[in-house]
């Protein structure tokens, strides 16, 4: 009896080259490992089961333009992270500034109305 395999399909990422600088394509398919891998190349997701379909694909003229530009992807990405995280601190810093200010204008409030019970006599 065969079972059916119900993970999901890894993400394939290439291989960084220190020596060239450039991104790589890597197997990442073991030899009798039945794992499934999708590559977003293109608006399809491209999955591959075996090292034959890997081969296929990355001959592909979308996956190679993928490979070529995936270190400016991957930058941009970086950027976009660095972009999220600098908004995110400065919105923890405006939400403090808005409850110093309420804080301000509640101790004002307070200092201007004249509480009923005290006597002006």
């Amino acid at each position: 009896m065969t079972s059916l395999n119900t993970d999901a399909p890894k993400i394939y990422h290439p291989a960084y080259d220190i020596h060239t600088g450039n991104y790589v394509d890597c197997c990442p398919i073991l030899p009798r490992h039945k794992e499934k891998y999708v590559c977003y190349c293109s608006s399809e997701q491209k999955i591959f089961n075996n090292k034959s379909e890997f081969s296929y694909h990355i001959k592909l003229k979308c996956h190679r333009i993928y490979i070529s530009n995936y270190n400016e992807r991957i930058n941009d990405f970086g950027s976009a992270k660095d972009y999220i995280k600098n908004l995110l601190v400065r919105n923890g810093n405006l939400e403090k500034e808005v409850a110093q200010l309420k804080y301000q204008l509640a101790q004002l409030t307070r200092q201007s109305v004249p509480d009923p019970m005290v006597d002006l006599d």
